[in-house]
Parts: C-alpha cells; structure tokens; sequence
C-alpha cells in the first residue's frame, strides 16, 4: 500500500505587523502515519527499515525543493516554537472523523499515553477545534473577501484574529498540561520535542502586500 507519511499545508497562523512570517508551511501528520506508525508496533524489523527507508527518502526529495530559509524541525527542531507544534498535535486529533478514532488511540498509545491521558488528549483537542474554529472562520471571510488586494484594515483585522488565536493555543497547551498525569506530561514533552517538531518545516515569509516583492493584482469580477 503506498501512502504518505507527510503532508505539506499551508494555514493561516501569523499576519501581524513586524512578524516573521505571513505564512507558516507546516508537515502535518496525517492518518498515513498512523497508520505507519501502528504497523511498526506489529510489523517484523525488516518491514521496519523499509518504512524508515520510505520517510528517508520522501524527506531528501523534499528537501531540494525547500526555498532558502526554509527551517526543518528533521535538522534543528529547537528552531521549531511549542505553539507551533502543539497545534499540530491538536488539530490532528481533532479534525479526524469518527471512523479513524482507533486510529488516534493507537497512536497515542504507541508513545507510551495511558487511556486517561488518551481522553484528556481528545476532550483538550474538541475544545481546542470549537474555540478556534470561529478565529479560522473570520480570518476565511476576510481573505476571501479583500485577497489578493487587502487593505489596511483587513490587515489589522487579522493581525487581531491572530492574536486571539495565540492566545487559544497557549491556553490550550496549558489546559492540556493540568489534565494530565505526570507521566502524560513527560510523555507529551517527548512527543512534542523529539517527535512533531522533527516532522515539521517552516517555509519563509511571503512578502507582505505593499512590501518588496508584492504584486497588487486586478480582482476579476
């Protein structure tokens, strides 16, 4: 079965005034590496390195097609922010459907979480997906309405959408760390640190509109 183990998306993190990126290209872990990462418990070692064969590659392919300045988690994770790799852990749980919640267990249970922690986990991520739904959702209608010529004011607008997204992620990060059990927590640390960050990229700014290299296109109508 051929499947990708990662997958390069782009989402609305960061427009703020004087920030590093407008832009933040995350790898995102997909169902197909937890389906990768199940089948190592049970698979024989030479299933094993071929699958480790199989990121390798995809990752070296990768790799020659990152723009310069581009920061990959797999060389210096410690480049890598925990806001950042924490809300990749949340809405991965979160945003998979009902048939691939075994799925979501398996993996958490392969890095060593207990099923409490498993549930604590899963009720931090729900509440994480229903507050920061709305945030996407303003920030969708103001793109989709003033892209790819915003104004000034649908700048600033997202500049506050950001803010107030921030400010979800840390208070979810902290939320999750007080549910847990102290082994959850050290579990969670290495998980975030030595797993996600690993498996994660941050592509360079886009120019931001006004700025060197932005072109101010005509809207069609």
């Amino acid at each position: 079965m051929k499947t990708r183990y990662l997958q390069i998306c782009r989402e609305f993190l960061s427009f703020g005034k004087g920030k590093r990126s407008i832009f933040v290209a995350l790898v995102v872990l997909t169902l197909a590496a937890v389906i990768v990462v199940t089948s190592i418990v049970v698979a024989k070692s030479g299933n094993v390195a071929k699958s480790e064969d199989m990121v390798s590659s995809s990752r070296q392919k990768a790799a020659k097609q990152d723009p310069p300045g581009t920061i990959d988690g797999a060389i210096n994770k410690y480049l890598i922010s925990d806001q950042a790799a924490y809300t990749i852990l949340l809405r991965f749980v979160s945003h998979q459907p009902q048939a691939n919640k075994a799925a979501i267990d398996s993996y958490l249970k392969f890095h060593g979480f207990g099923e409490t922690d498993i549930a604590a986990i899963k009720a931090s991520a729900e509440d994480f997906r229903q507050r920061v739904a709305v945030v996407d959702g303003e920030a969708k209608k103001i793109k989709d309405k003033e892209w790819p010529n915003p104004t000034s004011t649908a700048m600033d607008n997202l500049t506050r959408l950001q803010q107030e997204k921030d400010a979800i992620v840390n208070g979810a990060m902290n939320s999750l760390l007080t549910r847990l059990s102290s082994q959850g927590q050290e579990k969670l640390n290495y998980l975030i640190k030595d797993n996600i960050k690993a498996k994660m990229k941050l592509y360079p700014p886009l120019p931001p509109p006004g700025g060197t290299g932005w072109e101010k296109k005509e809207k069609h109508h």
